[in-house]
């Protein structure tokens, strides 16, 4: 072993029976033998777990395309380990970051049949007497150039573009193309663009719409989410109203291409439901009401819903946001004579609210029923009201709680 690593380029063994090849000492013995060494840029090839196809080294890691300063890079090996006399074999190539190749030393015993590479390696038979045949037919062990329709981007420009998307997430396949034509003057069609995208990792979603604040604004937040980092909201009332639309309970539904797009028909577009309720740790409340909420109305809703339980949860803060109604003197005082404590909410922070993620899921509820009139709603809104569970509101109330703490971070 000690000859070996004195007489070779072997710079450290990698593992039981392989041993590295330093890919710029190799350059400098093949320009020392009289090889035509052509100075050119090295080409890097992203490491990507491919698990669909295996080879005769079983799963492999990385692309199997080869540059040509790698094939010769590989031709040269093979000539280098003639000369020592070594019987190793090259296992794969990689000029790419870590700039070595890879050297087996037991690849070529004779008293192994295909069966048991096949078996070690945990692959096909067949793959493993291709792969021998292949290399006794051209010294590599490369997989040949297949035929079919080369890609339209190379790397590099695919890389270009996942740049691109990233800073322009909102771009359309029809900007895309263009910015690839303006940058590359190559033509690249919609529908290729759009495989890309997906391939490059980038999914749909609908983009959350936000009232800017103002630098006021976000200090108050950020003093809020200082002040309550650490609050207990086991001890919080969660308060607010929501509106269901009948407009809003549509389905996503599946159909084939060219075919026509079901409608989903409803007895009136103006159909809807006011809701309103408080929910905390161990309990709920929720009720429909008519109109615009004032403080008359909004003081009837908590003495006749959330009246009943409040004696339990004296000294518990109230989550709500600053509608003036909400606010009033008369409800302020509600409030106070049954011992709750009014939290000074900051504006544009309906996220520290648990009862907006509450909102969410009953209008889920609501949309598998698919009501089609102002009726089958309000019973639709009652059968989701009774359906919310409290293992569900436990949920929404921890995952609120983890945010004062993000946003002390930013």
């Amino acid at each position: 072993m000690e000859e070996i690593l004195q007489r070779s380029l072997i710079t450290e063994p990698s593992g039981d029976n392989s041993y590295y090849i330093d890919i710029d000492d190799l350059y400098k013995w093949a320009k020392s033998v009289g090889f035509n060494v052509r100075k050119e840029k090295k080409q890097y090839i992203e490491n990507q777990l491919n698990t669909n196809k295996k080879h005769i080294t079983g799963y492999k890691k990385g692309i199997l395309a080869r540059s040509d300063h790698e094939l010769r890079a590989e031709l040269w090996t093979k000539t280098y380990l003639k000369t020592i006399g070594s019987s190793g074999v090259i296992h794969s190539v990689n000029t790419g970051k870590y700039g070595k190749l890879v050297l087996l030393k037991e690849a070529q015993k004779p008293n192994k049949t295909f069966s048991t590479i096949a078996h070690q390696l945990d692959c096909d038979r067949r793959t493993v007497s291709c792969a021998v045949a292949r290399f006794n037919e051209t010294g590599l062990l490369t997989e040949r150039e297949r035929p079919g329709r080369p890609h339209s981007l190379t790397d590099g420009q695919q890389r270009s573009l996942d740049k691109y998307i990233s800073k322009h997430p909102t771009a359309t396949s029809n900007q895309l193309s263009n910015y690839i034509f303006n940058k590359f003057d190559i033509r690249v069609s919609e529908r290729t663009l759009q495989r890309y995208r997906r391939a490059l990792g980038f999914y749909p979603r609908k983009q959350k719409t936000k009232v800017k604040s103002t630098q006021a604004q976000v200090e108050k937040r950020h003093l809020f989410a200082i002040e309550h980092q650490n609050s207990e909201l086991k001890k919080w009332l969660f308060i607010d109203e929501t509106q269901v639309q009948l407009r809003n309970t549509g389905k996503i539904i599946w159909v084939k291409r060219g075919e026509p797009t079901p409608t989903h028909e409803i007895s009136s577009l103006r159909a809807y439901v006011n809701l309103w309720g408080a929910v905390w740790w161990n309990g709920k409340t929720f009720a429909r009401y008519d109109g615009y909420v004032n403080q008359t109305l909004f003081q009837h809703l908590l003495a006749s819903h959330l009246g009943p339980h409040v004696h339990k949860y004296r000294r518990y803060a109230v989550a709500q946001d600053k509608l003036r109604s909400h606010w009033a003197k008369p409800v302020r005082r509600w409030f106070n004579d049954h011992g709750l404590k009014l939290l000074d909410w900051p504006p544009h922070s309906p996220e520290f609210n648990a009862i907006e993620n509450v909102w969410h899921s009953l209008k889920e509820t609501v949309k598998t029923a698919h009501p089609k009139s102002q009726a089958e709603l309000e019973a639709a809104v009652d059968q989701a009201c009774h359906l919310i569970s409290q293992k569900l509101i436990q949920g929404c109330i921890s995952r609120v709680s983890t945010l004062p703490k993000e946003e002390t971070s930013n």
